[in-house]
């Protein structure tokens, strides 16, 4: 395995970012890296669903056909009949992300009681879904601990060189452009915290965050920490997890970035207020025409704790954090939020970032949910949208997969039924001609 060199235990500081270049339109949408080879499963575009997605309007959505589904299915993606339902909706695993390099979305995550460590990827050009790595037992599964090895280094993983135990995403994990990987904390879970299927105490096996990536040109999982490195502390559910180019690494919550090419976590010194907290589970994106993370919180009071809306932002050039939105539970101006059951994604073309709350039935058969926002970080306001076409598909106990397309500017709900497809703005032909957008959205 890679052992990658110890960290020069340096912080990063306002001043080290005043060497990022100015901000023009080519550091806004930084180029598409260069494709390393064929992206495979070729599949062949659909000329009809292509039309139909160029011939929408502003703030106007339309509901595509069940997706298609392939893949190399192996024994433990057929019990899960993932061959006829792809990777279905899975609690607290929503976040999906954007490959540039591929023009597709990528996606992974477990659930509570049997995690699995497959990944997908979306094509919505063919609207398909294929199985890209299908899945190795999962704890529960009485042949788990088959195979399952520690190598030199301390890494516990699967026969087949997958993590194991893959749990819940939450909003940790997001696609480096420059290693043209996915990255995903997997982190420990306080529910969790002992794979007794392999017969291992997670909690003793690892002394910080397990951070994956997934190359979706090899096929392969990857443990990405490398030894001697200064590891977050604590059990890290729950986390955000986003790409900021301007900082060519993957920054978690405010406090530390990971560094892909030295496989090392650094302490970020950013200046963040006593305040700065969020109800419920936040969720976040990177706004890269005003440089600033935005993360968003807010649910109802459940089992006595405290529910409002938050909204906070942190300024990549100085590092100063703050919350700018501080709304009570009840303040139906600004939205609700939750990772199990919200997205949030920048879109490149407006400028702003796109909430969206699935729409649910609970079990009284009552409707919550499908509420679509728009906010906008220089004005700090957030904007209800009402869509013009079809109303976006009934979700389950969780959200489905949703992510933003750049490359067809807009934004996608991929149901089990029919993603539903919504463009926010339309592009003029200046725009829609520009090499690329967000790598990360």
């Amino acid at each position: 395995m890679n052992r990658g060199r110890r960290l020069e235990r340096g912080l990063l500081t306002a001043a080290a970012m005043a060497l990022l270049a100015p901000a023009t339109m080519a550091a806004e949408t930084p180029a598409v890296p260069a494709v390393p080879a064929k992206v495979e499963p070729e599949l062949a575009p659909d000329k009809a669903i292509l039309a139909r997605i160029e011939a929408l309007g502003e703030n106007e959505a339309l509901l595509l056909p069940k997706p298609r589904v392939v893949g190399e299915f192996n024994a433990e993606a057929k019990t899960r009949r993932m061959d006829q339902r792809a990777p279905g909706a899975r609690d607290f695993c929503v976040k999906t992300v954007w490959a540039p390099d591929r023009k597709r979305a990528l996606y992974c995550g477990g659930s509570y009681y049997n995690p699995i460590n497959d990944v997908w990827e979306y094509d919505l050009a063919a609207n398909t879904w294929a199985l890209l790595y299908a899945p190795d037992p999962g704890a529960n599964d009485p042949t788990a601990k088959e195979g399952v090895f520690m190598d030199e280094d301390g890494v516990l993983q699967t026969a087949r060189g997958g993590p194991i135990h893959a749990t819940h995403t939450w909003w940790g994990i997001t696609y480096d452009p420059g290693r043209k990987m996915l990255l995903w904390i997997n982190a420990k879970h306080r529910l969790h915290g002992s794979a007794k299927g392999y017969g291992f105490d997670m909690a003793k096996v690892y002394p910080g965050p397990q951070l994956w990536g997934y190359s979706p040109w090899s096929r392969k999982w990857e443990h990405q920490t490398a030894k001697g490195s200064d590891l977050p502390k604590g059990d890290l559910i729950c986390v955000t997890l986003e790409y900021i180019p301007e900082l060519k690494g993957s920054l978690m919550g405010t406090a530390w970035l990971y560094d892909s090419e030295e496989k090392q976590w650094k302490r970020v010194a950013a200046q963040v207020p006593e305040n700065f907290r969020f109800p419920g589970e936040r969720i976040a994106c990177y706004d890269s025409r005003n440089k600033v993370l935005v993360l968003h919180g807010g649910e109802m009071s459940t089992d006595g704790r405290k529910g409002g809306r938050r909204t906070g932002h942190l300024d990549i050039a100085s590092l100063k954090a703050e919350i700018v939105i501080d709304a009570q539970e009840d303040d139906t101006t600004v939205p609700l939020a939750h990772d199990n059951r919200t997205v949030l994604y920048y879109d490149p073309l407006s400028g702003h970032g796109l909430l969206y709350n699935f729409r649910k039935r609970n079990d009284k058969g009552n409707e919550s949910g499908g509420d679509l926002w728009a906010y906008d970080a220089k004005t700090r306001k957030w904007t209800e949208l009402k869509p013009h076409g079809p109303p976006p598909p009934i979700s389950g106990f969780c959200g489905d997969p949703a992510y933003f397309d750049p490359t067809r500017n807009v934004f996608v709900v991929i149901s089990a039924d029919g993603p539903w497809v919504y463009r926010y703005k339309r592009a003029s032909a200046f725009v829609r001609d520009r090499p690329s957008m967000s790598p990360d959205v």
